[in-house]
């Protein structure tokens, strides 16, 4: 008997030539747009800037002033419960706020190059009272009136791969918060502090570096339970930490090297100051030029101080202890 051999013939709607976006309706129906222009993507609303390359697939496209009018008008279009908001390449210029106004709103970049720049006196990202804020993989680029991130009474928050320069104070500020993490981000050249902790719990800071700050690196006041570990706190005016009436909290695994920029002999590496039952463990405190770890007062009680490497070719000392109950042990004093 004669074998019957059939063919099967593919035919397309319309053949694409290279260069030309779009997609083809036969293959997969989950990619049918109403419109061909629009991208395929997890953010509820892109953005483009004006020189990003890929401008056709954005919702909203800035103009290079005033771009957080365009950043907000996608926060606001959000739904109730929140969403996404995708940045793609490119420099947005704003001259005031960008304000997360809603819970569980995600603002992602494509890191440092998404940058947002300002030549105001503004604090640049800004979320009050919300919980579940994402911001990720952006550069924050200010000026000497500036702020960087303010997260205030904010719960279940993260803060990661981003870059925060040239500010006035607080790169990140971090004002009675809950459950809040800050994870792999550089903070450079702020006016007083890179970071401030204050009033806030159970907020994790981590694998993050804290540089060139005109005041002290970390201040961290009022805020019990906290963890701040493996991360970099180096060449800051003054202390690289300065912690003040705060309990319970772990400082472990960082490198705290090379505060007290200019040798002035007056700040420390780590310093603690009427604050309770602190572990101080396993961080490498190097070059600070008054003392490498200190405990400024009989206030400071029950602290545990163990497993440093203190170690200055000009300080004033190692570890100073002027607390009351202090556990100090296993400790490398060099």
């Amino acid at each position: 008997m004669r074998e019957e051999i059939r063919f099967m013939v593919i035919t397309h709607a319309a053949i694409k030539v290279t260069g030309e976006k779009g997609y083809a309706t036969e293959w997969n129906a989950e990619h049918i747009f109403d419109d061909e222009n629009r991208a395929l993507r997890e953010a509820s609303f892109v953005i483009a800037a004006s020189d990003s390359r890929d401008k056709e697939r954005a919702d909203y496209v800035c103009d290079g002033s005033a771009d957080e009018v365009e950043i907000n008008t996608a926060i606001n279009a959000l739904p109730a419960g929140g969403g996404g908001i995708q940045l793609l390449e490119g420099t947005y210029d704003i001259n005031s706020s960008i304000i997360l106004s809603k819970d569980n709103v995600s603002i992602n970049g494509l890191g440092r190059a998404t940058e947002i720049q300002t030549s105001n006196a503004i604090q640049m990202i800004v979320a009050t009272s919300k919980t579940g804020v994402f911001i990720s993989g952006l550069k924050l680029y200010g000026n000497i009136s500036s702020y960087g991130i303010i997260l205030t009474s904010c719960t279940d928050s993260m803060i990661n791969f981003c870059w925060i320069e040239n500010h006035a104070a607080h790169g990140i500020r971090l004002w009675e918060c809950e459950r809040c993490i800050v994870v792999s981000c550089t903070l450079t050249d702020v006016s007083t502090q890179t970071l401030l902790l204050y009033g806030g719990s159970y907020n994790i800071i981590a694998d993050s570096s804290f540089i060139g700050s005109g005041g002290n690196g970390i201040e961290w006041y009022i805020s019990d339970n906290n963890i701040f570990i493996s991360n970099l706190v180096c060449e800051n005016f003054g202390s690289g930490i300065a912690m003040g009436s705060s309990n319970n909290n772990v400082i472990t695994n960082n490198q705290i090297n090379d505060n007290d920029v200019t040798n002035l002999g007056a700040y420390n590496g780590i310093q603690l100051m009427d604050s309770d039952r602190n572990i101080i463990s396993n961080n490498r405190c190097m070059n600070n030029d008054k003392y490498e770890i200190y405990i400024f007062n009989a206030a400071c009680d029950r602290n545990l101080i163990l497993g440093n490497i203190c170690y200055g070719t000009d300080h004033v000392g190692a570890i100073q202890d002027n607390g009351t109950n202090t556990e100090l042990a296993h400790n490398v004093v060099l």
